[in-house]
């Protein structure tokens, strides 16, 4: 949610849920940005890779983040964060599968 985004930075967005809203996805979309990273709790890893699938038709680099075991990004440190995000998975069949069984 919300925390889970101010603890991540400053260009984090917050899904208030488990699923990319339209208005969020054309927001995202607007920006234009150069790369995504997916970072939903341990329990959403399914919807994880909807939201990143669809956000790679639009965008050339969307990488999928698997957060710490048994935190959400919102409890985890600075640290663990950063970890998370240098550990995240490209968007490859292979990857996939990897991030869906950690």
């Amino acid at each position: 949610g919300a925390f889970d985004a101010i603890n991540v930075g400053p260009n984090a967005v917050a899904l208030l849920g488990k699923n990319l809203h339209d208005s969020q996805f054309q927001r995202i979309i607007k920006v234009k940005p150069k790369s995504v990273f997916v970072f939903l709790d341990n329990d959403a890893k399914l919807q994880s890779v909807k939201v990143a699938n669809l956000l790679s038709n639009f965008i050339n680099t969307v990488r999928l983040v698997s957060p710490i075991k048994n935190k959400d990004a919102g409890s985890m440190s600075k640290k663990e964060i950063a970890h998370s995000l240098a550990n995240s998975y490209s968007l490859t069949s292979i990857n996939v599968l990897k991030f869906l069984h950690e």
